[in-house]
């Protein structure tokens, strides 16, 4: 056990289950995360102990605070178990405790470059639901998430210390409330002319509305932006509104590019698409004669992601435009802001849809392709230098360089993915678009920023992970299947070339190139570093979607059956809801009747249904679950 690796993307995650809870199981801490994904009080003790000492004994004493350690989390943990935990997990690493309380990530991290801190933790799931937390750490000097050696040697730490021997361990109260300069140091350096593409007077006639998501940014938000003295600025779903990541928030929107008036579900459903619909009809008419915008940032818990929505009156819809487009958005900016007169990088990750490249490449930019999570785009600046323009992802990280004048004076740049530093950089972009163009044909340019090549996403949740390392023979029989059914169905002049991303074993990425060496295609298999789930990606211009749909049908059954894991305590849930669904008896009392007790004390059934649907296995109609052709085939073949 001690060779697994507790990480995925973006830290570690997990169901949140608290001590005063009773599993019919008697295992320990370290055991119910591994075998079961459950968070417990002692974990997070005991895995913020390790990650402070990794912290400390990696520090450099260049640093200006190299024994501090900055502390933040989001407001998802509401008694504060889970917080109590992580500072006693603190004040036991010898650590000089500088603590926000509750901030966003992005503000966590800037306050750990002005400072010069040894690294900075954030109790946080991110976008996960309200009843899952986890741990993000920043490591200095350039305050990234961890690369995977570095995660190795973090938990390293953690097993070699038992819990008894940091259980005894006194309590030291070297701790500082930095909550309130954290958060004016971050008001001060978002907002220099260097960092705010926005100039003085250019929201004099926009509507903004901030959606937190209930939580990090709540509050702070809207005062940074009320210094930018827009024509009026709403703040939705906050804290005091209900669980993280629930009534609106980034999640709700992936895979969307716009939501009609006549959508009522959703919108009233979403704090912050229901604001803009009701602030953008207001102003439909001055809007329509070219007059201002009406533009809305929706974040995630931890604020480090974000979408930007902008109302379009001529039709009444809301235009979202996730990471891929934000990064295309502000790519042009800075192309008309003559940053562009040099050889400059972008770099994407795999989740980027193709057309996204192909238009930074038409700009002039140098796209490179990254591994999934933002810590692999933050390589970039380190391997290119003053060369790196702009990074993100598709789900709405976006990175560019911000210049930072630290606690000593001294003046660097520094790149930190920032959820409101983006949404401010697309506004900015989106106003300077609009003078260059008609009123009109602005509305109808943002609804395709750039030509959307095919993408397709098929995951499988469940799984057994480990049977996509490089180590497993399951993985070889995957990658061979899918070579054979790439073989089969591709014209004979088309050459596949396999990629391996260093440090980053559990993907199996393979390009299709054409006689000319022109990628036309781009078909991967990826583990999720936040959820338990595996998914098929696959990529194309438009003239291959039939080939690629041939190619789900040939391959994917055998993926399922590959990495599927049958003895995963939410796969059998999820075979009595197909089995219930199938026979059209289906009902949650039913559901309850047939589960594990302890099982749903941390589980959310509305997940195990979201997920089916998300894996197209049913369907939902009218509040009704339909088994799709897919879910009827592998009942009968794989969950027997």
């Amino acid at each position: 056990m001690q060779t697994l690796r507790l990480q995925g993307t973006d830290g570690v995650r997990g169901f949140v289950f608290t001590e005063g809870d009773t599993l019919n199981n008697p295992k320990g801490h370290q055991e119910l995360f591994f075998e079961k994904g459950y968070l417990t009080e002692r974990f997070i003790e005991h895995y913020v102990f390790a990650c402070s000492r990794f912290l400390l004994e990696k520090s450099s004493e260049k640093l200006i605070s190299p024994t501090a350690i900055v502390f933040a989390m989001d407001p998802r943990d509401r008694n504060g178990s889970f917080y109590a935990a992580a500072m006693r997990g603190l004040q036991k690493s010898n650590a000089h405790i500088l603590s926000l309380s509750i901030a966003p990530t992005p503000v966590a991290v800037t306050y750990a470059n002005a400072v010069g801190a040894a690294g900075a933790i954030i109790l946080t799931a991110s976008h996960n639901s309200y009843n899952q937390n986890g741990v993000k750490v920043f490591i200095s000097p350039d305050y990234r998430k961890l690369f995977p050696h570095e995660e190795d040697k973090l938990n390293k730490i953690f097993w070699d210390i038992s819990w008894n021997e940091i259980d005894s361990m006194p309590l030291h109260s070297d701790f500082f409330d930095s909550s309130s300069e954290s958060k004016e140091f971050y008001k001060q350096h978002i907002l220099i002319r260097t960092n705010c593409w926005l100039k003085d007077s250019d929201l004099k006639d926009v509507s903004l509305i901030i959606d937190s998501a209930c939580g990090s940014w709540s509050g702070l938000a809207m005062e940074v932006t009320s210094e930018l003295q827009p024509f009026e600025c709403i703040e939705v779903n906050t804290l005091k509104d209900g669980n993280v990541n629930e009534g609106g928030g980034v999640v709700a929107l992936e895979n969307k590019q716009a939501i009609f008036l006549k959508e009522k579900k959703i919108i009233n459903t979403h704090a912050g698409i229901k604001s803009l619909f009701e602030n953008g009809k207001k102003r439909k008419e001055e809007l329509i004669q070219g007059k201002g915008i009406v533009a809305a940032g929706i974040f995630d818990a931890d604020g480090d992601r974000s979408y930007t929505l902008i109302y379009n009156p001529f039709n009444d819809s809301s235009i979202i435009l996730n990471g891929d487009s934000c990064i295309v958005l502000q790519a042009n900016f800075l192309s008309m802001a003559g940053e562009l007169d040099s050889k400059k990088i972008a770099a994407l990750t795999i989740e980027s849809n193709m057309g996204a490249g192909k238009c930074l490449s038409e700009l002039g930019l140098e796209v490179v392709v990254t591994p999934v999570g933002d810590k692999w785009i933050l390589e970039k600046p380190s391997e290119y230098s003053d060369d790196f323009l702009i990074g993100g992802e598709e789900s709405g990280h976006t990175i560019v360089r911000s210049v930072l004048t630290d606690s000593s004076g001294f003046v660097r740049h520094v790149y930190i993915g920032d959820g409101y530093k983006s949404f401010l950089n697309t506004v900015a972009s989106l106003l300077a678009i609009k003078r260059t163009k008609g009123v009109e044909e602005f509305y109808e340019f943002l609804k395709f920023p750039f030509e959307r090549e095919y993408k397709s996403t098929y995951s499988i949740f469940y799984v057994n992970k480990e049977n996509l390392l490089l180590s497993s023979g399951m993985r070889k029989l995957v990658s061979d299947s899918l070579e054979e059914c790439i073989l089969e169905l591709f014209p004979s002049d088309f050459v596949i070339e396999w990629k391996n991303f260093k440090n980053c074993e559990d993907i199996l990425y393979v390009n299709i190139l054409d006689s000319d060496n022109n990628v036309r295609s781009t078909i991967y298999i990826r583990n999720s570093g936040t959820e338990d789930k595996t998914s098929l990606v696959m990529k194309a211009d438009f003239e291959k979607q039939n080939l690629m749909k041939e190619i789900f049908d040939s391959f994917f059954p055998l993926m399922f059956s590959s990495l599927k894991n049958k003895d995963n305590s939410f796969c059998r849930i999820e075979k009595i809801f197909l089995e219930m669904v199938d026979k059209g008896i289906f009902s949650k009392d039913k559901m309850v009747e047939k589960i594990d007790r302890s099982i749903l004390e941390v589980i959310d059934l509305k997940q195990i249904y979201q997920n089916a649907i998300n894996g197209g296995l049913v369907q939902s109609k009218e509040d009704e679950f339909i088994l799709t052709e897919l879910g009827k085939s592998f009942l009968e073949k794989f969950y027997v």
